[in-house]
């Protein structure tokens, strides 16, 4: 994949992330640009809900469990490649869908379960519900799908409480920055980036005021 597509595609998937994540949204200056952040803070505690890092090959969405920071990864192109189609009517001839939308009135009320009626009162036939009901290999299945492929964790200290964590994803940089503080003042700041034409991601991180008086174990 080229590095334009590559660009074109990580971008995407980083607007996919804020809205995954539900997480608070907010623009600062930065010189003459304005950055686009997406803060949240709190424990993300399942991998669908992560903020998401890649570069339209690579992917990682970033989690958390009660003692690790964690990274699930994804490719492109390792999916779980089963596709029953016994199920699955012909596919439609074009001839087929413009005459039920312009002579037979079609108006489909749901995608997959073909609630179709026509809005002239006229009969709907057994083909219009097969075309108007999706396909069931996908529509029903779960499968075909994308699959993770591994995982990176961070393992947090055992001897300390958390008493916050601040996460953020900016989007323009593609950078996360993940900061732990904890109830002694041990603090950890993570950040980390898939850059967009190397499939690796980077992590580097900095653990302050770890000494003999905040640690507990």
């Amino acid at each position: 994949m080229k590095t334009g597509k590559k660009c074109i595609a990580f971008l995407v998937f980083i607007l996919i992330a804020g809205l995954i994540s539900c997480g608070k949204e907010k623009s600062i200056q930065d010189g003459d640009k304005i950055l686009h952040k997406i803060e949240i803070s709190r424990r993300i505690l399942v991998p669908e809900e992560g903020l998401l890092l890649g570069n339209g090959d690579l992917s990682v969405s970033i989690y958390q469990t009660s003692n690790a920071i964690i990274w699930r990864f994804g490719k492109n192109d390792v999916w779980d490649r089963r596709h029953d189609t016994t199920e699955d009517p012909e596919p439609a001839h074009i001839n087929e869908i413009a005459n039920g939308i312009l002579n037979e009135g079609w108006v489909n009320n749901s995608f997959n379960k073909g609630e179709i009626i026509s809005i002239y009162g006229k009969p709907v036939s057994k083909r219009a519900q097969e075309i108007c009901s999706g396909t069931p290999s996908y529509a029903y299945k779960p499968y075909p799908c994308p699959k993770p492929t591994g995982e990176l964790a961070f393992h947090l200290p055992m001897d300390q409480k958390l008493v916050s964590i601040s996460q953020v994803l900016t989007i323009e940089k593609a950078i996360a920055t993940i900061e732990l503080e904890f109830e002694s003042g041990v603090t950890i700041l993570l950040e980390c980036f898939i850059p967009p034409d190397d499939n690796v991601l980077v992590v580097d991180w900095k653990v302050d005021n770890w000494n003999d008086e905040t640690s507990t174990g």
